[in-house]
């Protein structure tokens, strides 16, 4: 149905044109911050707005009632215009969209009382289909969440009845209200959790997961102390949800933090293992010294080094497999990582061994790349099977790809193991 589609597009499209401005604009806001903060120093402003004095937030802000309703009837002409040129066949789609996306633009400067009031609007009027009010009341929500997350979480409420009987749907948009809420403020996020728990229905762990990760970004110590006033079913995914948040800077705070909670073997293991997928690995060399520092224990690391993966390492994947092997540390979890990355980029993982001296670790690295490569270019596989030292390890490789030709072409096979001599 166009008319619906159309109104989805605007949607994404008005979500994309925000995150786009919310770029620009804090550029603007940080070249503007040093000359109203001088400016608010003379006039005795405080800069903190959650001092007693400071401008009441957007969500405050009293509606130009007016000037909605002049959009609101603009937007409904739009939408009913839509409505015809489709029963008539006579859709441009991408004229269409173009022009809905500029209308809908005009939103992005709108308080939240002006969205809201805007909203009750569109919901009154009877001429425009409840699927269309429905995607417009998402549309809204997921717009106040960005940086008016109370005024969103207000909205859930009073239209999740009409709108939201999806608890999936409702899951989804809490999640973003609620984490985004966090990030600024997680005591508050917690304090709305808990007054709100009879309207919004019992909290499950992934919205609970959203707020321990805002914190954590901001405060590894606060996150690891909202686990007990959180009512995890499982606290495993409560450790996790803060090691993925973990940075360089924030390292130190995270291994003192769980190691608080050793007694809980399960949530220490799923906290190291978390780890491995968090920014901290992205700094790989500040992450490599932390570990050559001895600052965690061997079986800390190993849990750490066992969640390690291709494709949370990318471009460092050969600093830390390089690392690995000079610790003795490849074992089956280096292998992991060299399949993943010859499945994802096999020319890059071929520059990394040609950089590599002589030796077990690069053998040992040439038989698994070789090993993946087997199971579509056997022939790339035989070529690195070629650079290996006559012996047992090129003899197995070259049973291995046999196994792997054979699969597919039995005379290719058939002359492949002539070749090397192995036994059919």
């Amino acid at each position: 149905m166009i008319y619906s589609l159309v109104i989805s597009v605007l949607i994404l499209g008005v979500a994309a044109f925000f995150g786009f401005q919310q770029k620009e604009r804090s550029v603007k806001l940080e070249e503007e911050w040093l000359v109203l903060s001088e400016q608010g120093e003379g006039y005795d402003i405080p800069l903190d707005p959650a001092e007693e004095y400071a401008p009441g937030r957007l969500s405050n802000q009293p509606a130009n009632a007016e000037g909605v309703m002049a959009f609101s009837n603009k937007l409904k002409a739009f939408m009913k215009e839509v409505k015809v040129a489709e029963k008539a066949g006579e859709v441009d789609q991408l004229e269409m969209q173009q022009r809905g996306i500029k209308l809908m633009s005009e939103i992005l400067n709108y308080s939240a009382a002006e969205i809201q009031l805007l909203v009750y609007d569109l919901m009154a009027d009877e001429s425009i289909e409840e699927e269309s009010k429905n995607e417009l009341v998402m549309m809204s929500i997921m717009m106040l969440s960005q940086e008016q997350p109370e005024t969103a979480l207000a909205m859930i409420l009073e239209t999740k009845e009409r709108f939201m009987k999806s608890k999936q749907m409702r899951t989804h948009f809490l999640s973003t209200a609620i984490a985004q809420l966090a990030k600024r403020d997680p005591q508050a996020a917690l304090e709305w959790m808990s007054a709100h728990r009879d309207a919004i229905g019992e909290v499950n762990d992934d919205i609970r997961k959203e707020v321990l990760v805002a914190a954590a970004s901001k405060d590894i110590k606060a996150a690891f102390g909202l686990i007990g006033e959180m009512e995890f079913d499982n606290t495993s995914e409560a450790f996790s949800s803060i090691a993925r948040s973990t940075t360089a800077e924030s390292i130190e705070d995270f291994v003192a933090g769980i190691r608080e909670h050793e007694t809980d073997k399960a949530a220490t293991e799923a906290g190291f293992n978390g780890l491995a997928s968090s920014p901290f690995v992205g700094d790989a060399e500040k992450a490599i010294a932390f570990l050559n520092e001895g600052k965690l224990t061997p079986d800390e690391q190993k849990i750490f080094l066992d969640g390690l993966g291709y494709y949370t390492l990318k471009e460092d994947t050969g600093q830390w497999l390089n690392w690995m092997a000079e610790k003795k540390k490849m074992d089956s979890n280096g292998k992991k990582i060299i399949r993943e990355w010859t499945r994802s980029d096999f020319k890059a993982v071929g520059e990394w061994i040609n950089a590599l001296e002589k030796g077990k670790p690069r053998d040992e690295a040439v038989v698994t790349h070789a090993g993946t490569l087997a199971e579509h270019e056997p022939q790339a596989a035989d070529v690195w099977a070629e650079s290996l030292s006559p012996g047992p390890v090129q003899n197995d490789l070259r049973k291995d790809i046999y196994r792997q030709i054979r699969r597919k072409d039995q005379a290719a096979a058939a002359a492949y193991a002539k070749k090397y001599g192995i036994a059919q």
